[in-house]
This record gives C-alpha cells, structure tokens and sequence, in this order.
C-alpha cells in the first residue's frame, strides 16, 4: 500500500556562504521550475535536496526521498525500455507502456541504448517520472532536450500525477512552456536566490504593465490614475499608464464609470520579458 504524499519544506537554504537563501513551501500535487543560465546552481541545488551536496547554510525536510533524474541515468548498454522497468514490480506494465509511449518510446522500445538519438535519451531518462511511484521528483534539464510535441506529451504526464497522486515535481528548465506549467518558479543566477513566487505574483512585481484608457478627458482621469501609475503619458486616445497595477486599474476605473472612460486595454510583460530582467 502506498504512502500519501508529503510536502516539501525549505528553510533558509543557501549554496554560497554569504549567498541569498531560499525559504519554500511546496504542497503536494505543485510543481516549481528552478531557472537560471549555465552554472547558475540549478542542478547543485536539486543535488543538495538528494542529498549529495551539502547546503553553505539552512536545511530542508520532505516526508520522502527527492529522487533526482539526470542524464547520468542513461543506462551504458541494454534497450532503449530498460528505465521503464527499474524497480521491479513497483511499475506495472500498463504503466510502463503508457510512460513509452507519453515519452514517444513506443515504437522503439526494442532498439539498443546505442542507437538512441540524444532527444530518446533524455527521454529515456524521464520514464522513472512518469512509471514509477516517487512522490518527490526532481527533473534536471531533460525536458529541454527533448523534442516540443514529447515535451507537451510529457508535461501531460506529470500533471497527471500530480493532479492524481499529489507528486510533487522540482524541473530545471529555461523552456517557457514548462515553466508556465508549474505552480511557482524560482529564479537563480551566480548560485544565488534571485526570486521565488508564483507565475503570477513574479510577472506583477517585476515589469510594469501597461493599461491604455480611451477618454477625451485624459486631465481629469490622469489625476484618478497617478496613485497607481509609475508612469503617465498622454496619448491621442487617451492615457497610457505604466503600473504594476494593470489589472486592478483597469477594473477600478470601468466598474466605478470614472469620467467618460469608454475601455481600457491592459497590455502585461511576458513571462519571458520578466526573466530576462532577473537572469
């Protein structure tokens, strides 16, 4: 019988002595991309929470093991199947085909490792994630490296687990689409914490947006607006506010019928705007 699914909790983590620390809840069923360039500490700080490297500061605690899936796991010699039937009997065989064929294994399951292209062996490396019964698992680039249908096949998969089973998933990645599938996201560079919320609080507090109001009384609406705004700029329709307030602006001003404000339009920095800004 299986175990229920238990949290992970990081408290005051550092990887440098002197570095920012991280302090992060994740519940089970969440997941949260860890972001950052080439040796920004990814895959060091997913290696602290499997236990391999010591952290310069803080600690963490999980109700289970963090299992981490690199490409390390690439097997030297067998069939292209052989990770999808680790373990034993802890992965049905239903269960193995279903992760071949999420994982676009299916046809070439019988093939040799050696004859794998480099997108099959990252995916090859993902099969435990998908097969197996783990409730922490911590996915190390491999989602970069295969192809984007696999990829969306893939994400899929691992919400389906979650969503049924409560895993939790950690992913490093610079992928867009993979992290706009997560519950959170932490940001790193230089082995340092550069930020850690949810999708929608790091776009709010990073870049302001912009809210273009229509009305031929931009005086008067421009003195309703300055509270919220960083930035006001008369315009031939109207006004152009930059705020990190955006949304809430907009709704504030069409509900209450300010002036003759005939529509706005919020225009929000993309998710990748923002992390060019914090890498």
């Amino acid at each position: 019988m299986s175990t229920a699914p238990s949290g992970l909790r990081i408290e005051n983590l550092a990887l440098v002595k002197g570095g920012t620390s991280l302090s992060l809840e994740v519940l089970p069923g969440q997941a949260v991309a860890i972001v950052g360039t080439a040796g920004s500490g990814k895959t060091a700080l997913l290696r602290v929470l499997a236990g391999q490297l010591r952290p310069a500061l803080g600690s963490f605690s999980a109700g289970s093991a963090c299992r981490l899936l690199d490409e390390r796991q690439i097997p030297k010699r067998g069939r292209m199947d052989s990770l999808a039937r680790l373990r034993g009997g802890a992965s049905s065989a239903s269960r193995a085909s279903e992760a071949l064929t999420i994982c676009g294994l299916w046809e070439a399951r019988a093939n040799a490792v050696s004859d794998a292209s480099p997108g099959q062996l990252a995916a090859m490396c993902l099969l435990p994630s998908l097969c197996e019964m783990d409730h922490i698992v911590m996915i190390d680039m491999l989602a970069d490296l295969i192809d984007p249908k696999t990829r969306r096949d893939v994400l899929a998969g691992l919400e389906k687990r979650r969503r049924e089973e409560g895993t939790i998933h950690l992913i490093t990645t610079n992928q867009i689409d993979v992290i706009e599938q997560c519950d959170g996201v932490v940001v790193m560079k230089d082995s340092n914490f550069r930020a850690s919320s949810s999708l929608e609080a790091l776009r709010a507090r990073t870049i302001p947006g912009e809210v273009i109001i229509e009305t031929t009384r931009s005086h008067a609406i421009r003195s309703m607006v300055e509270p919220f705004a960083i930035k006001v700029t008369e315009i031939p329709e109207g006004l152009k506010v930059e705020t990190f307030e955006g949304q809430e602006l907009a709704q504030k001003l069409l509900i209450a019928g300010y002036g003759d404000v005939r529509c706005t339009f919020v225009k929000r920095p993309s998710l990748a705007d923002v992390l060019v800004t914090l890498l």
